[in-house]
């Protein structure tokens, strides 16, 4: 959990969602949803596969245009703004699936951080502090890596593109116990040190226990919100059996 997350109401949210809705071409998978990550805070989207959690994500992001409702970013509305544009403006996405250019070197996919005006010198220094494994395979093509390596790219990326907000899409898929802990761990250390943070997370038992709030995603709304302690028995009765 975030040492420095903020009480509610204290500071504007950095992040608002306001009755989005969104889908693709004539299916609405996100139904009204409104939603605020409380600056300095790590809020939590939970929920089974199809609820509309990466919907509302790519929304944020601004990879994904709604057909109803406002986004918001420190206040202003952003919800014309461009994935460009919102991730100059400091919005970070690591999506599902990693992100990653298979047929570039680590080093390459590193330098596309450059994009939003960071300079590859200090990249490379937060990237290759973070994870130390990646500087010995600075050269090597971002494909042959194993899966936790490839997220640990994905992550060195965005952790040193310093964001505003970072946007986490399931960061725990497909990938190892142990390196599940490993990438949550530099997680918790960024939500420690004050990074608001929105994570989607089909596995409820690894995003709680570094979250300040919680939402589950149902059928396109949210079902539950509250935090973490709250959500474990609304989690379990909502896609966990009970």
């Amino acid at each position: 959990m975030s040492a420095s997350a903020p009480e509610p109401g204290t500071v504007p949210p950095i992040l608002e969602l306001r009755e989005i809705r969104a889908g693709y071409g004539s299916i609405e998978v996100v139904h009204g949803v409104s939603l605020e990550v409380p600056t300095g805070s790590v809020v939590a989207l939970l929920g089974p596969n199809g609820g509309g959690k990466t919907t509302l994500l790519n929304v944020c992001a601004g990879t994904l245009a709604p057909s109803g409702g406002e986004v918001r970013f420190e206040g202003n509305p952003v919800t014309s703004i461009s994935a460009d544009g919102r991730a100059r403006r400091g919005i970070c996405t690591v999506p599902e699936g990693r992100g990653v250019f298979p047929n570039l070197s680590v080093r390459e996919n590193l330098l596309m951080a450059t994009q939003v005006g960071v300079p590859m010198d200090w990249i490379e220094d937060v990237a290759f502090t973070q994870f130390p494994q990646l500087a010995v395979r600075r050269k090597q093509l971002a494909g042959t890596l194993s899966g936790g390596e490839q997220q640990m790219l994905a992550l060195a990326r965005a952790f040193a593109t310093s964001p505003k907000l970072l946007l986490l899409d399931e960061l725990s898929m497909g990938l190892a116990p142990i390196v599940v802990t490993q990438l949550y761990d530099k997680v918790r250390e960024l939500a420690a040190g004050g990074l608001s943070i929105l994570l989607v997370e089909q596995f409820a038992r690894t995003a709680l226990p570094i979250a300040d709030f919680a939402a589950v995603v149902l059928q396109g709304v949210i079902a539950h919100r509250g935090s973490p302690a709250e959500m474990e028995e609304a989690v379990s009765a909502s896609y966990l059996g009970g």
